[in-house]
């Protein structure tokens, strides 16, 4: 993820660009920052495809090429 972008065919809040710019301003300062979100959300992928009743509900995490 280089930064991130708002969906432009699905409404957005009115404060979506202000929290997207802070989100944006947050991975330039600290790059562990964005390590941090793909380390959370790897865990938790990971965690929920561990219960059966789940496991036909994720979608396997491919690395990018």
């Amino acid at each position: 993820m280089k930064e991130g972008y708002l969906e432009p065919f699905n409404p957005q809040l009115q404060y979506a660009p202000e929290l997207l710019e802070a989100f944006r301003s947050r991975i330039k300062e600290d790059p562990q920052f964005l390590k941090k979100l793909k380390l959370h959300y790897t865990m938790v992928k990971d965690k929920i495809s561990q219960k059966e009743e789940h496991k036909k509900n994720v979608i396997p995490i491919r690395p990018r090429r």
